[in-house]
């Protein structure tokens, strides 16, 4: 039996524990497969350091279950609408009446309510490339398979950098906060929500808000993004915030896995980029086809960012005052 066998076979038991009823989409079982992977070689490489890893943390720290919308005209009880990818810290859910902690693997059905105490938690929704981050003291629910409300704190939203690769289809999903409703038209966006005030941050692309009967559109890019504020439902006022300010950091900690060995050294840059919201300036050049020699063990951007430098040819600063990160040669 090939090693790819034995890795399909793994992946193939982690759907079965994870309840999949039915054949999944090729294009999610590859995202599956891709973060089964980077975190097989990264138990593997910490077992070389006398760690052990068994086999119920690597799935629980891997498993990106898929879940399945059943046909309208089939027997059900709730829709399915996500799963969990990463979890940090304290995070629980209420689901059919129970409370309960929520960890990487779990899936999420319609009407459950997930709350985050000192913790913050990560989803993929179903069949979409969407990545939906929630922070820390936050609670949001599930109300439709495409609809979310905000009950309090600050929840992210990341319409698609998947591995290495931009985009994917791009999945409607709405936000729903205290009579304010956030749609994305294909952007990184942050909502937030407090007592009495709401805060839609832009960091790149555009987003619709709708609010009182009326609606206005924010934007993001390039360095600069917007913050549009809104109080007891009205809006006060919109302002720039960067693309790098600290009130993006703690969404960065909960990057998306990847696989760094023999990824483009461009690629990797552009999704430290993506996930930070720091603009990369070189200052020396990299071939297209230079690639980094061996898998990072941490997903967080700033972290994997460290690490690879360690084992390349570059070095890299923040420049705080431009919002960049300076990568130059290291010697």
């Amino acid at each position: 039996m090939t090693d790819r066998n034995i890795d399909d076979n793994r992946v193939e038991q982690l759907l079965q524990g994870a309840g999949r009823r039915t054949p999944i989409p090729e294009e999610v079982r590859d995202r599956l497969e891709t973060s089964f992977l980077s975190e097989l070689n990264k138990s593997q490489q910490r077992n070389s350091r006398t760690r052990v890893v068994t086999a119920g943390s690597l799935a629980a720290s891997v498993l990106v279950a898929v879940v399945l919308v059943f046909n309208s005209g089939s027997e059900q009880t709730r829709d399915l609408v996500a799963s969990v990818t990463k979890d940090r810290g304290e995070v629980n859910w209420t689901y059919d009446n129970d409370l309960g902690p929520l960890t990487a693997g779990n899936t999420i059905q319609l009407g459950d309510v997930i709350t985050t105490g000192t913790g913050s938690v990560s989803f993929a929704p179903v069949a979409s490339s969407l990545d939906i981050r929630l922070a820390a003291r936050s609670e949001i629910s599930f109300v439709e398979p495409t609809t979310i409300s905000l009950n309090q704190g600050t929840i992210y939203i990341d319409s698609g950098y998947i591995g290495s690769k931009k985009g994917g289809e791009q999945s409607p999903l709405k936000i729903l906060v205290n009579g304010v409703s956030v749609e994305h038209i294909g952007t990184q966006y942050m909502v937030s929500r407090n007592e009495h005030q709401i805060e839609v941050a832009v960091r790149e692309g555009e987003v619709r808000i709708d609010h009182e009967g009326a609606s206005v559109r924010s934007f993001g890019g390039l360095g600069h993004g917007e913050l549009t504020q809104f109080s007891d439902g009205r809006l006060v006022t919109t302002k720039p915030i960067a693309t790098h300010d600290s009130r993006w950091s703690w969404a960065a900690e909960l990057s998306p896995a990847i696989e760094t060995n023999e990824m483009p050294v461009l690629d990797f840059m552009n999704w430290v980029s993506e996930q930070t919201g720091y603009s990369i300036v070189y200052r020396v050049e990299i071939d297209p086809g230079d690639r980094i020699s061996g898998s990072v063990l941490t997903d967080d951007a700033m972290s994997a960012l460290d690490e690879v430098m360690t084992i390349s040819e570059y070095i890299s600063e923040i420049d705080n005052a431009r919002g960049a990160i300076i990568v130059s040669p290291a010697s």
